[in-house]
């Protein structure tokens, strides 16, 4: 519309005063209707700086999703040396007393000015030692004896190893390696045959490498079952679920995790079909640690916590969205509920009566405040159904409605503050995710039972290379779980 001057608006009105009242009337609507697209946009604005400022530190994401990384240094600590090391390196190298190998080095004349040492006496000995492995294929060939029994009349034969099946195949170690590369590694098959060939000379096919999978994950069967019945049994379980490509499709990996067993699930639901074909939930009568989701919560067998993680990133979001200080103050009062009851584990006390009740008081205060400052719903105009509530109004009433389940960590100490003996269980699970691209045929099934198994044995503090070797020898991996609680 072109802009009028005062001297065109002037004569405009001297000639027609209608015109003039329908031009404001549809001045009126544009500004109308230009304040409807200025409000969209603004709302949409929003939405799009709330998804750019998500991480891992107010949504779910995993911290490798961050756009801008914090690099954190390694915390330094002194070993008995009282050397500084950073936290979480092994131990250095020791030189053995008795090494395999000696080589002598002589020294015949001076480096320097060349004079002849053969007739000097030896002063000292400097020792150095270099550690190194050695890759060698062996073949081992089994002749057993055939005789004819004169009782029985017939003829027999040596029995061979149990281990031992077929004409000729590849033995404990090279099936064990296959499964610890590819499964608890996570290579590639394509890279595990690649190393094969380069380092040992074996050409081994992709196929003998998925089967070798799949005959352990068919061993597993019975030491899996007991693994679910001792996780049954545990005081308090952490369960979670997360999504993992196969072909063209989503399906979904189910964890039941304690501090010393793991279970994995592959299903193509995420909810209570899914779980309930994982077959731990339905009978659990422990406490159940998860998140919101729906379909924990229709297991009332059980009793429920919730990861309080998860709550403290929300708390975080919203903090940032709206800046209302009842969200700053719950976050706070959680990590110091948290940090109250850490500190008091590491000197051997409980948490006193008279802090538990404060940190419960307190909690109702800040949900009374989270009402007052959140404004209510609006009401959307010819909308039918429940009036739509805000991200914050929502957290709130979560709050509010599962405030024994979030402080569940206070009152009993074999509850966690958080869902990590979970979360930790398919870490993993993220990265064979990555690497494959996604599973093909039965390789999500092989992957989370053997993923279950050394999962379990490395919480116990076994060496995964060598229980594999144990199950490839033809003992019976259920040994191996029996083990872990024989003591």
């Amino acid at each position: 519309m072109k802009r009028a001057t005062r001297e065109e608006l002037k004569k405009l009105i001297e000639i027609s005063p209608e015109a003039v009242i329908d031009l404001i009337m549809a001045l009126y609507d544009k500004i109308e209707e230009q304040g409807i697209e200025i409000k969209k946009q603004g709302e949409k604005i929003k939405e799009l700086e709330e998804r750019l400022n998500q991480n891992s530190q107010n949504t779910s994401k995993p911290p490798s999703k961050d756009r801008f990384k914090v690099i954190r240094k390694k915390k330094e600590t002194k070993n008995t040396n009282g050397k500084k090391t950073k936290k979480g390196t092994k131990k250095p190298l020791q030189m053995v007393a008795e090494p395999d190998e000696r080589v002598e080095l002589k020294l015949n004349k001076c480096p320097e000015c060349g004079c002849n040492l053969e007739a000097e006496a030896l002063r000292e000995i400097e020792k150095r030692q270099e550690i190194d492995i050695q890759i060698k294929v062996i073949t081992t060939q089994y002749e057993a004896e055939k005789k004819h029994c004169p009782n029985c009349k017939k003829t027999r034969t040596a029995a061979f190893p149990q281990n031992v099946k077929a004409r000729i195949q590849y033995g404990e170690t090279v099936r064990a390696m296959t499964v610890y590369l590819t499964e608890d590694n996570m290579i590639s098959y394509n890279r595990v045959q690649r190393f094969f060939e380069d380092v040992a000379g074996l050409g081994i096919s992709q196929s003998t490498l998925v089967n070798i999978n799949r005959e352990l994950s068919e061993q597993l069967e019975e030491a899996l079952a007991e693994i679910k019945k001792r996780i049954k049994e545990s005081p308090v379980v952490g369960f979670d679920e997360t999504g993992m490509r196969k072909k063209l499709k989503i399906e979904w990996l189910h964890t039941a995790a304690t501090e010393k067993l793991t279970c994995l699930h592959i299903d193509d639901k995420r909810g209570k079909e899914g779980t309930d074909r994982a077959g731990i939930l339905p009978e659990y009568a422990g406490t159940a640690i998860h998140d919101f989701w729906k379909t924990y919560e229709s297991y009332g067998k059980c009793a429920h916590a919730y990861c309080n993680a998860h709550i403290i990133r929300e708390l975080r979001a919203a903090e940032e969205r709206t800046g209302q200080p009842w969200c700053t103050n719950m976050k706070n009062l959680l990590k110091s509920a948290y940090k109250d009851k850490k500190n008091g584990k590491q000197k051997g006390k409980r948490m006193s009566l008279e802090k538990k009740r404060f940190y419960a008081d307190r909690y109702d205060t800040f949900i009374q405040m989270g009402h007052s400052q959140i404004p209510p719903p609006e009401k959307g105009k010819k909308k039918r159904g429940r009036t739509k509530k805000s991200k914050e109004l929502n957290l709130l009433l979560r709050l509010e409605n599962h405030k024994d389940g979030i402080l569940a960590f206070m009152y009993d100490d074999k509850i966690p503050f958080d869902n990590n003996i979970a979360e930790r269980s398919f870490r993993m699970a993220k990265v064979k995710d990555k690497v494959s691209g996604a599973f093909r045929g039965a390789g999500d099934v092989f992957f989370a039972a053997i993923r279950s198994f050394t999962d379990s044995a490395r919480k116990n503090g076994l060496n995964i290379f060598e229980a594999l070797r144990f199950c490839f020898r033809g003992f019976s991996p259920l040994l191996i779980v029996n083990a872990l609680f024989s003591s």
